[in-house]
């Protein structure tokens, strides 16, 4: 569960589709239990729905403070509220999810900016007459609370531009008392995780017994803190907090991202979950995420912060940092880095340590000894410069790459990868936003070979 496209991913990568929400409606196309509802936003303000009938249509928003689709979305709802909150139109930011709580919601609304009104307190409630699934999620509704539209804000899964503005489509229709076009469509986001009621006091399938070793094994690598997973995965409450994420991406076998299919050869350290596992979680998750003894889960697995080989004989680190954006478009960038070597220095073993996980996708290292990306570099006033599809320079040799979750490589004994004396190490990232701005300034380490007379080899994608 990576970023949207991974995920995410991965956000981002993790989001989930298919949810076309289906509100309870009267014969009027009202929905139903709406009127008898009150919530109070964060400011202390009672409200009810007889309360909203001064405006010409209403807008309720399911956002939450975990997903990370929100903040990738909050800066088009602050737009959207600024565009329409002047012409009549009420808009409501509702965080309905089961584990959300006051001082949690007050800090992730201040910090997505949000200026429209804010529900906790009640939030649920609206939640399920609108009959939401996901977030973030919109409705819009006319004063008389007939649904005039829910589903998507806009149809951007993995580009930054939208194609279609569902939710602005929505709206400048019931401004204009026209009927709404594309009145329903379906979610990308996180699942919705409402308040449930009771479970099985018997469960066959239990987090401590059968979950726990399995996202340890294959998902914490990267779902942990500061890494490219936009979420962690460490703990049953994490587990818990995530279940219809993890259910749905991995019983479609999104996640572990894992390419190569079935029955074409076996591949060492294979990311790929047995039909055994898929049942485990689908049936813990159906039967309602029950955590069993904790005392005695496997502990999370612990990372090493530092090289994953130790110190390296080379470390080869970016010139400066690279700022993005908090929107726009996936970035991909070369950085050069000049390299002045002994004769015959042979490399055996490669870190690549990227500065900032949460925004680096992958990145490939590349050796050039033409000239050409260095003259690249010097054009774009910008630290290093863009390039999508190629770097405009044709590689002596490819030194190696990282993905998330992958294990630094390491060639085996006897064998080494000769380097040129003098190259350019040219350091190509693949870049995704998170709806703020971020920095990068990733590290390379190459380790030599102490071999006599190593033999040559060269990577090949």
């Amino acid at each position: 569960m990576v970023r949207w496209s991974l995920a995410t991913m991965a956000l981002i990568g993790l989001l989930a589709f298919n949810g076309v929400p289906t509100a309870k409606l009267n014969a009027k196309g009202q929905v139903m239990s709406l009127s008898e509802l009150r919530w109070r936003d964060l400011d202390g303000n009672t409200m009810r729905w007889s309360d909203l009938h001064r405006h010409k249509a209403i807008v309720f928003l399911m956002l939450s403070s975990r997903c990370p689709a929100v903040p990738r979305y909050a800066p088009r709802l602050n737009r959207l509220y600024e565009t329409y909150h002047g012409r009549g139109v009420a808009f409501i930011g509702l965080y309905p999810e089961a584990d959300e709580n006051l001082d949690k919601v007050r800090d992730h609304a201040q910090r997505m900016g949000f200026r429209f009104p804010i529900v906790l307190e009640g939030a649920a409630d609206i939640a399920r007459a609108l009959n939401a699934t996901h977030v973030p999620q919109a409705f819009v509704l006319n004063p008389q609370g007939r649904l005039l539209y829910s589903g998507a804000i806009d149809s951007v899964i993995k580009r930054e531009v939208a194609q279609h503005h569902y939710l602005r489509d929505a709206l400048e229709a019931a401004l204009k008392g026209k009927p709404v076009k594309i009145a329903r469509t379906e979610v990308v986001g996180c699942f919705l995780s409402l308040p449930e009621g009771g479970k099985s006091s018997a469960p066959r399938v239990t987090f401590a017994e059968h979950i726990a070793p399995i996202l340890y094994e294959n998902c914490t690598t990267c779902h942990r803190p500061g890494d490219i997973g936009p979420f962690p995965l460490q703990t049953y409450e994490d587990a818990k907090r995530w279940a219809k994420e993890i259910k749905f991406y991995t019983q479609n076998r999104q996640m572990p991202p894992w390419k190569p299919v079935p029955g074409w050869g076996e591949f060492r350290e294979a990311r790929r979950l047995t039909d055994e596992q898929l049942r485990l979680i689908a049936e813990w998750v159906d039967s309602g995420m029950p955590a069993g003894d904790l005392s005695r889960a496997p502990k999370p697995p612990k990372f090493e912060k530092g090289w994953y080989f130790g110190e390296p004989d080379l470390v080869l680190e970016m010139p400066e940092a690279y700022e993005l954006d908090g929107t726009g478009g996936d970035e991909y960038r070369y950085f050069v880095i000049p390299v002045e070597l002994p004769e015959g220095v042979a490399m055996e073993a490669i870190d690549i340590q990227p500065g900032n996980r949460e925004v680096v996708h992958h990145a490939n290292v590349f050796v050039d000894i033409s000239g050409a990306a260095r003259k690249r570099d010097a054009e774009d006033p910008a630290p290093g410069y863009a390039g999508f599809g190629g770097g405009g320079f044709i590689p002596a040799m490819m030194l190696g790459g990282w993905v998330p979750g992958m294990r630094p490589m390491r060639l085996d004994p006897g064998y080494a990868v000769l380097l040129p004396r003098k190259f350019d190490l040219v350091l190509q990232i693949h870049y995704f936003k998170r709806g703020k701005r971020e920095k990068d300034r990733t590290r390379v380490g190459l380790y030599y070979s102490r071999a006599k007379e190593p033999k040559p080899v060269q990577l090949v994608v």
